[in-house]
């Protein structure tokens, strides 16, 4: 409750930076139209991967209630915070019973990063999960976390009785999870595999036996493909398409590791203890499997392999966090000689308090997103601070006028990522979009659009080609030959002006 009170002005306020802006789109358009939305970024009848089994409810009580979107995402982004920190105890509970590990596993996982401020939506560190509370990954990792404590939990309360019933239960649960974020999806299967492994296989005693689970694994597996298949909005399958621009943008998850996620290694020798105690342990299988992912996509280039990392990161950090405090019967069992252990365990503490204190600090700037008066004096400390973007400022028409009349034409990166929130489609889209048929003629059409070199006529036929009502740029950028065919809306922040075209031009 103390963690959901903490980020609940997180909440109320999600920060504007990012892909926000794509997500407020997302609840705007499946609000407007829950059964056949349109493209969230364009306003095409394309499918889109933004509507998942998460944005689509949003978009439900959104048209039910008649909250605006951003006020959806806010309450939404409340829920994950609460579904999240239930997560993180209830997997806690599943590994000891000590009743400080929830605490010191959450501050591990939101602290033990780097020495160098580095955001990625789906990565639970403090500052990437501020700026993406109200994001899907973090709804995907809350979620993650929950199944796979029920998962852990079913395996050592009842010895697994009846798994395929339950197994195919958790398969579904995470075909859900990879519609509403996949990166994520590939963590939570990776989890339950190493969640159910140990316990399930120690059971198999006999080939008979073996070959039973094996059996339910794969029914697992048919529910998981079969839940993302007849999923209508958009096909899951299809995303392999994105292969080749998804590794362009993730390559920096393979830069300066050490400064981004180094603090993490001291997570590493308390899984070499838990794997000396147990070869099938939990937290080891998922920390060899994932980071084994991440080997080979930096090997292979394959950089939105890199994505996998989260699941690296959790595995060390709540490995640690269990050695630290270890179980009532693990204490009972050393307490003959346990003296050596005791302050070999007080060291480790307080090293690892002294790494998540730097690690807290450097992401230190995250209280600003709740309480922008602290930016003055953190920002005097030499703690880094994001800055956003005050979308409080644009002045768009209203989503109802800007749907009904056409579409936006910029080049621009804010407005790009600002407008589709307010119900304003851009000719291209801000994002990659492999269900966008002519995702490729349009960002060239908005490239020629704003070339010196290209003829007024030619521009006029995109404006017509696109149905274009609005043009974002800088006054001074705006093409001559347009300064008869438009007239000022606003003037926008980062020096942006908005132009309305004239109807009968377009």
């Amino acid at each position: 409750m103390g963690v959901f009170l903490l980020g609940l002005p997180v909440c109320i306020r999600l920060p504007w930076d990012g892909d926000l802006g794509v997500h407020l789109a997302t609840a705007l358009r499946a609000a407007a139209s829950p059964w056949n939305p349109v493209d969230p970024l364009t306003g095409t009848t394309d499918s889109s991967p933004y509507y998942s089994p998460l944005t689509i409810p949003q978009g439900l009580l959104g048209r039910v209630t008649g909250l605006s979107a951003h006020a959806v995402v806010s309450i939404s982004a409340a829920c994950f915070v609460l579904v999240l920190a239930i997560g993180v105890v209830r997997l806690t509970r599943c590994f000891t019973d000590h009743v400080l590990a929830p605490a010191l596993a959450l501050a591990l996982l939101v602290g033990l990063w780097g020495w160098q401020l580095f955001d990625w939506s789906g990565f639970p560190s403090l500052n990437s999960l501020a700026l993406g509370v109200g994001y899907p990954s973090t709804a995907a990792l809350a979620l993650t976390l929950n199944l796979w404590a029920w998962c852990r939990r079913r395996t050592m309360r009842d010895g697994g009785a009846r798994p395929g019933l339950w197994l195919s239960g958790m398969g579904a649960c995470l075909g859900v999870i990879l519609l509403i974020h996949q990166f994520t999806g590939l963590a939570a299967g990776l989890g339950l595999a190493a969640m159910a492994c140990g316990p399930l296989w120690r059971q198999a005693r006999t080939r008979q036996d073996r070959l039973r689970l094996l059996g339910h694994a794969a029914g697992a597996v048919t529910v998981c493909a079969v839940v993302v298949s007849v999923w209508p909005y958009y096909d899951f399958w299809a995303l392999g398409g994105s292969a080749d621009a998804l590794n362009r943008i993730h390559q920096p998850l393979y830069l300066a590791m050490g400064r981004h996620y180094g603090l993490a290694l001291l997570g590493v020798p308390a899984l070499a203890l838990r794997f000396r105690r147990d070869r099938l342990d939990p937290l080891v299988l998922l920390f060899l499997s994932s980071l084994g992912v991440f080997v080979a996509g930096g090997l292979t280039h394959e950089w939105a392999m890199g994505r996998i990392l989260p699941a690296v990161m959790l595995s060390a950090q709540l490995a640690l966090a269990y050695e630290l405090l270890p179980t009532r019967s693990a204490t009972a069992r050393t307490a003959p000689g346990s003296g050596l252990t005791r302050r070999l365990r007080r060291a480790a503490l307080a090293v690892t308090a002294a790494a998540a204190a730097v690690g807290l600090w450097t992401q230190a700037g995250a209280l600003v997103f709740a309480l922008p008066g602290l930016r003055a004096p953190l920002t005097d400390a030499g703690v880094h601070v994001v800055a956003l973007w005050d979308a409080s400022t644009w002045h768009f028409p209203s989503a109802q006028t800007t749907a009904a009349t056409g579409t936006l034409m910029t080049e621009d990166y804010y407005m790009f990522r600002v407008a589709p929130a307010h119900g304003m489609p851009t000719v291209a889209p801000a994002y990659m979009d492999v269900f966008l048929r002519d995702s490729t003629a349009r960002s060239d059409a908005t490239w020629a659009f704003f070339n010196p070199a290209t003829l007024h006529a030619q521009r006029l036929a995109t404006l017509r080609r696109y149905h274009v009502r609005w043009i974002g740029v800088p006054a001074a950028a705006l093409p001559s030959d347009l300064r008869g065919d438009v007239q000022v809306v606003s003037s926008e922040p980062y020096g942006l002006t908005l132009f309305a075209v004239d109807p009968a031009v377009s």
